[in-house]
C-alpha cells in the first residue's frame, strides 16, 4: 500500500505542475463567479438558482472529466519519455501498484477539485436568496420546490396476463391477420409486441373518462408540510382550447 501511495503522491505533484492542469482550474475559478451572476433562467429567483446550478455542475463534470484524460496521458508518457518508469520499476514495486498508484493520485485530484467546486456551488446557491433579495413569496417557492429532495415515482405496474395477450394471439391468428403484419416474426415477439399494445390500451383515457392511479409510499416526511407534484400529459393530439383538466385528490378516496 505504501507503494501505491508514493506513486499517487508523485501523479499528484506531476499534475499540479502540469500548464493544462492549471488551465482547468482557473477556468472554473472564473467561469463559476461569471455564471452565478449572468445565470437568468427564466427571470425568477429559483430559475436563476436552477440555471446555476444545472450548469454549473454540468461545467465541472465536463472540465474535470478533460482533467483525467489529460492528467492521466501526461503522466504516464511523461515517465516513459523521461526514462523515470524504469527508474520506478527496478525497485521492489509491482506493476500493478505502479497503475493503481496512478489511478489513486488522478482520483484523489479529482474528488479534492470536486468537493472543492461542489463547496462553491453550494454556497452560491444557499446565499442566492439573500444576494438576490429574494422576497418571502420567493423564499417560500425556493423552500417548496428547489432546496428540496425529489424522487421518481411511478404508480402501481399494470398487470398484463398471459390469458390476455394469448387471447389476442388467437384473434389475430384467426383473422389471418399475422402474416399480414408480422411476416417472419417469431410468436416470442409477437406476443411481446401485443403485450406491450395492451398495456398502452390499458394506460390510455379516452376523452371525457378518467382513469385512478395509485402510488405507494407517497408522503412528506413533515405531516404539516407541503407536497409538490409535478407531472407531464402525453396527449394524441391538442384540444381545441388547448387545455388538459387535472383532478388531484390526495388520500384514501375509497370512502
Amino acid at each position: 500500500m505504501g507503494n501505491m501511495l508514493a506513486v499517487a503522491g508523485n501523479t499528484i505533484k506531476q499534475a499540479l505542475r502540469m500548464k493544462i492542469a492549471l488551465v482547468f482550474i482557473v477556468l472554473l475559478l472564473v467561469i463559476l463567479p461569471l455564471m452565478a451572476i449572468s445565470a437568468s433562467g427564466d427571470g425568477t429567483v429559483k430559475g436563476r438558482l436552477q440555471t446555476f446550478v444545472s450548469y454549473g455542475l454540468s461545467l465541472t463534470s465536463f472540465l474535470l472529466c478533460l482533467l483525467t484524460i489529460f492528467t492521466a496521458i501526461h503522466t504516464t508518457t511523461r515517465d516513459i519519455v523521461e526514462r523515470q518508469v524504469y527508474t520506478v520499476l527496478t525497485k521492489p514495486i509491482r506493476r500493478y501498484e505502479y497503475l493503481c498508484g496512478k489511478f489513486l493520485g488522478i482520483l484523489f485530484l479529482d474528488l479534492s477539485l470536486l468537493v472543492a467546486f461542489s463547496a462553491g456551488i453550494y454556497a452560491v446557491t444557499a446565499f442566492g436568496p439573500d444576494l438576490l433579495h429574494a422576497s418571502p413569496e420567493d423564499r417560500s417557492e425556493l423552500a417548496d420546490q428547489f432546496f428540496t429532495a425529489r424522487t421518481h415515482v411511478l404508480p402501481r405496474e399494470i398487470v398484463i396476463t398471459d390469458e390476455e395477450v394469448d387471447a389476442e394471439y388467437r384473434k389475430l391468428e384467426h383473422s389471418q391477420m399475422l402474416d399480414q403484419y408480422f411476416e417472419g416474426a417469431s410468436v416470442r415477439k409477437i406476443k411481446e409486441w401485443l403485450r406491450q399494445r395492451i398495456r398502452l390500451e390499458k394506460s390510455a383515457v379516452a376523452a371525457g373518462q378518467t382513469m385512478l392511479w395509485h402510488f405507494d409510499h407517497v408522503r412528506p416526511e413533515d405531516p404539516n408540510g407541503s407536497l409538490f407534484v409535478r407531472y407531464k400529459y402525453d396527449v394524441s393530439g391538442t384540444p381545441p382550447d388547448e387545455q388538459v383538466l387535472g383532478d388531484w385528490r390526495v388520500g384514501d378516496i375509497r370512502p
